[in-house]
């Protein structure tokens, strides 16, 4: 027990500051008087030495009915009961997560929970049914992996690059549809007979490792399931491989005098005079320069070609 100070400066000095601060909106004037102003005055009476009591804050929005807060003297609450019963709640937070970025007011359907049953349940349940086919495939297979599960795996690394920077900027939503689309190339890969245990067994677990902190139950039962002793919330966060998660190629716009004339598939790596090179021998870019050299060309790799037609 502390007889002359509220607090012991070393230990709150070790915890400070916090990583990230959430709030809504609502609050902001009490974020900056209760946190930020008060650190400032302990700052100033020598009792923390922290400026800041947070680098980041993160402003909700709030979920609203016909656009309007929820209240009980509006008598417009949702009871989350049903939608739990139903559906599960991860089915519900990953429908809150999906309907936009979080610091967006959601405005609760019209139709209900059963919305739930149209968007993120049923993909849940996809998630669910390819790890419980991951978990019946045998692991020993000694096969060469085929051009497709190549194609696969570095899908596997490309979503876990980019999701990893929806996580970091909270962009939930766009993690969600990313998640989405690795999956159904799972499926399409299993509906051609393809699908290497090796592969498949990647996905499934950089999958549920994503997809965790928004559905933490069911990526928690299918991690003990594939055979994980400790739980899926404290094992490591999925690392991509920067040569895997490379795109194959991007589309390179060409554009004479400000307008697009061509669109090019190329290399990531592509050089500067790789680029014009290809420009310049395109058919559709040739139409509009006639015989006679660009009098400028700009060009910004691997994206951009930009040419302006000498005159006449």
């Amino acid at each position: 027990h502390n007889d002359e100070l509220p607090f012991d400066p070393e230990i709150a000095n070790a915890w400070m500051p916090i990583d990230q601060y959430s709030g809504g909106i609502t609050h902001a004037v009490m974020h900056l008087i209760y946190a930020r102003f008060f650190q400032k005055v302990l700052v100033d009476m020598g009792m923390a030495k922290h400026g800041e009591p947070y680098p980041a804050l993160l402003n909700q929005g709030m979920v609203t009915m016909g656009g309007k807060a929820m209240s009980k003297t509006r008598g417009n609450i949702v009871e989350p009961a049903e939608a739990f019963d139903r559906y599960g709640s991860d089915a519900l937070r990953l429908y809150m997560l999906f309907s936009g970025p979080p610091e967006q007011d959601f405005d609760w359907p019209s139709e209900g929970v059963t919305s739930i049953g149209r968007v993120t349940a049923p993909w849940l349940q996809r998630v669910w049914r390819l790890c419980e086919e991951v978990h019946a495939l045998d692991d020993v297979d000694d096969s060469e992996i085929g051009a497709p599960d190549i194609a696969l795996r570095k899908a596997i690394h490309r979503t876990t690059k980019v999701v990893t920077r929806d996580y970091e900027s909270f962009s939930f939503n766009t993690a969600i549809s990313r998640l989405q689309e690795l999956v159904n190339n799972a499926y399409r890969l299993r509906s051609k007979g393809g699908g290497h245990p090796t592969v498949l067994r990647e996905l499934a677990e950089a999958l549920l490792k994503m997809l965790a902190p928004m559905a933490p139950f069911i990526t928690e039962e299918q991690w003990h399931r594939l055979g994980h002793e400790g739980s899926i919330h404290v094992a490591p966060w999925p690392v991509f491989d920067a040569g895997l998660a490379a795109d194959d190629e991007v589309t390179m716009v060409v554009q004479v005098n400000g307008k697009v004339r061509d669109t090019i598939a190329v290399p990531p790596e592509v050089t500067e005079d790789q680029m014009v090179e290809l420009a310049l021998a395109s058919p559709n870019v040739q139409s509009f320069l006639g015989e006679r050299p660009p009098a400028k060309v700009i060009a910004r790799p691997p994206k951009i070609v930009s040419l302006v037609a000498a005159r006449n």
